[in-house]
């Protein structure tokens, strides 16, 4: 399990309200190359979503590793997240943060990931949910796979 929460600071200056409209919009995308969205809730003051677990790595972890990809690899890497993003697009939604990091390797395809800091393109019109700083803390927001792949130093108990 994966959780994503609102540092409090933020919470505060941004609202809840527009963290819950964002949680919303991720629930909605269903796509096999989408990480799907659990749970979502307030705990003691605190804002928080839950994705699955990704077995695997990240893009970026991949490309430290390796340099360059296969080209049947990289094309199918391409065509799952065009894909993920085309669905995303068709449904209001434009990521605003697609990155190495953000696409997950899992099963031979690819997964993209952090629809928290998504942006609704029909939603209010052109109102947006999130500036470029998400307001996620990172270390409270880091999925269990990236704790592993990163080693031992962050608690599971995030």
């Amino acid at each position: 399990m994966a959780l994503k929460v609102l540092r409090p600071e933020l919470a505060a200056s941004l609202g809840s309200e527009r963290f819950l409209r964002e949680i919303e919009i991720a629930a909605k995308l269903a796509h096999p190359h989408i990480l799907a969205l659990h749970d979502c809730g307030e705990a003691d003051g605190l804002l928080y979503y839950t994705m699955p677990y990704v077995e695997g790595e990240s893009l970026r972890d991949r490309l430290t590793r390796e340099k360059q990809l296969p080209l049947e690899d990289a094309l199918r890497i391409a065509r799952d997240v065009a894909d993920a993003l085309g669905y995303a697009h068709s449904h209001g939604v434009v990521h605003r943060d697609i990155k190495p990091e953000n696409i997950l390797l899992e099963s031979g395809h690819a997964v993209v990931a952090d629809f928290g800091i998504a942006r609704a393109v029909s939603a209010a019109g052109s109102e947006r949910l999130t500036e470029t700083q998400d307001g996620l803390d990172p270390l409270l927001a880091v999925a269990r796979e990236e704790r592993y792949v990163h080693g031992p130093g962050i608690s599971d108990s995030l």
